[in-house]
C-alpha cells in the first residue's frame, strides 16, 4: 500500500507505548498520538518512511489493514518527527 500526493499513511501505536525517549503524559493522550510512517506521497518532502512522528489525534482517516491500525494524513499536519 502506498501513500499518493501529499499524503501520509501512519501506522498508529498505542498512545502508553514510549516512543524514543519521549512517554506520553497521562494528561495530553486525547490530543496527539503517536505512529511509524509506512508510505508517502511523491509530494512529501519532509517525512520519510520508518519515522516515528506526532501527529493530531482527530484528523485524517482511520482504517485497518492486514490487522494493523493505520492513519492518512497530509504531511503538513504532522507535528514532529521523533
Amino acid at each position: 500500500m502506498r501513500a499518493v500526493a501529499g499524503n501520509v499513511l501512519i501506522e498508529v501505536k498505542p498512545r502508553d507505548e514510549m516512543v524514543g525517549s519521549i512517554v506520553v503524559v497521562q494528561d495530553n493522550k486525547e490530543n496527539y498520538s503517536f505512529g511509524v510512517v509506512v508510505s508517502v506521497g511523491n509530494l512529501c518532502n519532509v517525512v520519510g518512511a520508518g519515522d516515528q512522528v506526532v501527529f493530531p489525534t482527530y484528523i485524517g482517516n482511520d482504517f485497518k489493514y492486514d490487522g494493523k491500525q493505520l492513519k492518512v494524513i497530509d504531511e503538513k499536519h504532522i507535528f514532529a518527527i521523533v
